[in-house]
Order: structure tokens, then sequence, then C-alpha cells
């Protein structure tokens, strides 16, 4: 979609209707909901990040723009992602027979990134227009330590998990439209997605564990920019 809107953008740049309001400076805030995505969150095993329910994000966004369809433009960006503690502990149940309870107790994933690059934008009329970023960074990934307790018929046994912090290259997508409610003010909306595959590196119980584990993220946000010389 990014190739067809730049192929689009010469041929639109070129309009004589009334114009967008082009403002070489834009900075934003957005807010919304994440969607965990691929391996991240899908229930298997008794991964941590196998049990991660959706969360939310917010993002700070600064852009240049050196015409009105081309800029390039920073984003810092957080998400979180709580662990659903009822499934994780169920998961464990479901894994050895001879657990008769089991009770979680694990943080959130948190996932703080830096974003830079290419920023477009086609305009429709003064009022209106279709946007998209394409972008590579840093996302960092912290992994929660935590504890499940499991009981037997025997005895209670407490399995123990360290945490971890790693940063990694990722690829940021976006797409999106804005609406002008005032000279300077643009209401936007739009969607997102980052991630990238790392190697996890834990302890369970002082047993070392290395095992692959995708981390992405779709974002659904809603906020307001604000454009100015």
């Amino acid at each position: 979609m990014i190739t067809v809107m730049s192929l689009l953008l010469p041929y639109h740049s070129q309009a004589q209707y009334k114009p967008w309001n082009y403002n070489k400076f834009h900075i934003g805030v957005q807010g919304g909901v994440s969607w965990p995505y691929d391996r991240f969150g899908t229930g298997h095993n008794i991964k941590y990040a196998s049990y991660v329910n959706k969360g939310y994000n917010i993002i700070l966004q600064t852009v240049y723009f050196y015409n009105p369809n081309y800029g390039f433009g920073i984003n810092f960006i957080w998400n979180e992602h709580p662990v659903n503690n009822e499934k994780l502990a169920g998961a464990y149940l479901k894994s050895n027979s001879a657990y008769k309870t089991a009770v979680a107790e694990v943080g959130s994933f948190y996932m703080p990134t830096v974003t830079a690059g290419m920023y477009f934008q086609i305009p429709l009329n003064e009022y209106f227009a279709f946007t998209a970023a394409l972008h590579a960074g840093v996302q960092t990934v912290i992994k929660p330590a935590g504890r499940v307790d499991v009981t037997t018929s025997f005895s209670t046994i407490t399995i123990e998990e360290t945490g971890l912090t790693m940063a990694k290259f990722v690829w940021y997508y976006k797409f999106g439209m804005q609406f002008k409610i005032a000279r300077n003010i643009h209401l936007v909306f739009d969607a997102a997605y980052t991630g990238a595959t790392y190697q996890f590196e834990y302890s369970r119980n002082n047993k070392e564990i290395s095992e692959p584990q995708h981390i992405g993220d779709v974002m659904y946000r809603f906020g307001v920019a604000y454009k100015f010389d």
C-alpha cells in the first residue's frame, strides 16, 4: 500500500483544488488498544508470552514535512500487555496430570519502542487526508518475572521464572486518516504494526531456558495532531 501511495503522490500534488492545510511541523499524541499478534498471546505451552491479554499503547510523534505529501519523523511508542494469570494457571494444570491446583502471579510485558522514517499523506480535500508511514527502529521488550504455585496430592510446588530485557531492530508500518477540525488541529485515526522475533534466555526454577519468541503488536489508535510552521 505504501508503494501505491508513493506512486499516487506526484500525481496528486498537482491537483489545484482548494489546498490541504500544509504546515511543515507536526506534533501528535495518540493512544489506543494493542492486540498481540502472531505467536504473542496465542495460548500454547506454559510460556508467559503465550498468555498476554490485549493491552494499550501510547505514541508521541514528531514530523517535519518538506512538502504537502512527504515528511520525515520520529515515534516514541509505549506498549503494555498484562499476562492473563487465570489462563496461565490453567495451562500449568493441563501440563501435568499430577497438578491439582495452580495460582499464577505474573505482571505485564512492556515494549518501549523508538522508530524513525518516512511519512506520507494524500489529501482528498482541505479537511481530510489518508496517511501512511514506514519506519525502522528499536523495540525493547521487558519480560516480567513471576511465579506459579501448584499443588499435588502431597505438596505445594513454587515455579519461579526470571525476567529479562532485550532490544531488537524492528520495522514499523502505519495506515490511517486525518480530519482537520481547526486551522492547526487535526484528529488522527490509524492502525499500525511493529514486532520482531527474540531469542529469550531466562531461568525457570534455576533451569536455563533459551527459546524463540515473537513479540508483535497491532495497534489501533485515536489522537490529535498540532501542525505549525
